[in-house]
């Protein structure tokens, strides 16, 4: 399959009748399982002030900026799309097949998209929140997300400067111990390209 990119991140983003479920395959929690999370849209009554109705959800994906994610996008029952005007993301959830779509996000902020397909009664009930947070809250919900075995001391992340955003070189292990782990399967890298711009993005489609 051809990348337009090395991933430093993999999300799987499945569709259902009607919610979306999200797994983190680069990490794993206390359990040693992957991180995974279903996201419903939130009801009118469940609404924090200013937040925005049916697109607003209970859990969002959360990633760091400047980094280059790929996203696997599947269903489990019928035919949904993973649709995100704002980051130029559009593509299909068949059952039973896989479609990948890398992105990289230049800033920090929050994005809202929708099923794009026609998939049922509860179809305008499939909203799609994506974060993008600075590296440093990333490791942090990362850390939330597992326990203090998983993930490498957040000083890492303490040391992290706006001053060195380019050439960004932290490591984040998978699995725990985290030294075994580590020595057998490496760390992983977070990088950024110098030619890419504060006001560009990357995206691509696959299927495989």
């Amino acid at each position: 399959m051809d990348e337009v990119s090395d991933p430093a991140i993999s999300v799987l983003a499945e569709g259902h009748q009607w919610y979306w479920s999200y797994q983190y395959s680069d990490f794993l929690n206390s359990d040693n399982e992957n991180i995974e999370f279903d996201s419903y849209m939130l009801p009118e009554e469940d609404l924090e002030e200013g937040g925005l109705r049916m697109l607003e959800v209970d859990n969002r994906v959360i990633l760091p900026e400047l980094t280059h994610v790929r996203f696997v996008v599947t269903s489990s029952d019928v035919i949904h799309s993973f649709g995100m005007p704002s980051l130029a993301i559009k593509c299909d959830a068949y059952p039973g097949r896989l479609n990948a779509l890398s992105v990289m996000i230049n800033r920090e902020g929050v994005f809202y998209g929708q099923c794009s397909e026609i998939c049922g009664i509860l179809h305008s009930s499939m909203p799609i929140v994506i974060e993008s947070v600075s590296l440093e809250k990333f490791l942090a919900w990362l850390y939330d997300q597992t326990s203090a075995q998983l993930l490498l001391p957040l000083t890492a992340a303490r040391s992290f400067s706006s001053q060195n955003k380019k050439g960004l070189n932290i490591n984040l292990y998978k699995g725990a111990p985290l030294q075994k782990k580590a020595e057998r399967i490496g760390a992983r890298t977070f990088s950024t390209s110098n030619s890419v711009s504060k006001n560009s993005s990357s995206t691509r489609c696959n299927t495989f």
